[in-house]
């Protein structure tokens, strides 16, 4: 059994593999969404809803990665530290902006359907209620610097982890049904099933690990900051090459007739309706 110190260093170690991973696909995603798809010209037509985000969840993975490293610096000097907490915190935001990313998605593909994202959006609202109260915990623990109310957090956030999976499978199967039914071109039909469900099911692995590792409670520490090492970076590098292999089909509509795949980057357009179509409702 390794000490909470080597399992700090060592999950910290790993968060810096994956958080230089997430760096390149940032500025690459950065390259498709502000400019043209041949030069360095500006686009016209940036999708500044897509940016922003991109650019939140860039703040908060950086924050999130200084938070860690602090945190282990602590650890090595008092052992267990509440900022900790502090980490888990940032990164449930993150999990919530993403997660409406998603939510968004579902909504655009099936024509604006409320009945279709009410469920989603209830647990959503959920999530954003968990946070709040272990946000509102987790400042009584920094301001006490001990951990009055870690294992109330850890339920909470077991609780928060189980709603977003929920959110992530049926999102992404609501999405993959809706390709299904409008898509005719077997092309279009496989590229975008394919990186739907291969996106939903990075999100979704990730969190179930995290969650069977803290629902544990022999669990080890070091199983638990692993998981939570390699959840939340795979999360922000998943958001980013979602886009950058959209932009990739993008570019390739130049050459090829293709219908695009919008609905991934926040437009209405292209959305299914009642009748036969001829291509894909994305």
């Amino acid at each position: 059994m390794i000490s909470y110190t080597e399992a700090s260093v060592i999950a910290t170690t790993l968060r810096a593999i994956l958080f230089g991973i997430y760096m390149s696909t940032f500025f690459y995603c950065l390259r498709w969404l502000v400019f043209m798809d041949e030069g360095w010209t500006k686009r016209k037509d940036i999708k500044w809803g897509m940016l922003t985000v991109t650019f939140i969840i860039f703040a908060l993975s950086t924050a999130d990665f200084g938070i860690n490293l602090k945190g282990t610096l602590l650890s090595a000097a008092e052992g267990f530290h509440s900022w900790s907490v502090l980490s888990l915190i940032v990164e449930s935001l993150m999990t919530i902006i993403i997660d409406s990313v998603l939510i968004y998605r579902c909504w655009i593909v099936w024509n604006k359907s409320w009945r279709i994202v009410s469920g989603l959006l209830l647990l959503l609202l959920c999530n954003v209620g968990l946070l709040a109260v272990f946000t509102y915990w987790g400042i009584l623990e920094l301001e006490a610097e001990e951990g009055l109310f870690h294992v109330e957090i850890i339920h909470l956030h077991e609780a928060f982890l189980t709603c977003t999976i929920v959110i992530d499978v049926y999102a992404t199967s609501a999405i993959i049904l809706q390709i299904q039914r409008n898509c005719i071109t077997q092309h279009l039909l496989h590229f975008a099933t394919r990186i739907v469900a291969e996106s939903g099911l990075s999100y979704t692995l990730t969190s179930l690990m995290f969650l069977c590792a803290i629902s544990i409670d022999d669990a080890p520490a070091d199983l638990r900051m692993i998981t939570q090492a390699i959840r939340y970076p795979i999360t922000g590098i998943t958001f980013n090459v979602i886009l950058i292999r959209v932009a990739h089909h993008r570019a390739d509509e130049n050459t090829r007739p293709w219908p695009p795949l919008e609905f991934i980057t926040f437009a209405e357009n292209n959305l299914p309706n009642d009748s036969p179509s001829q291509s894909c409702p994305v």
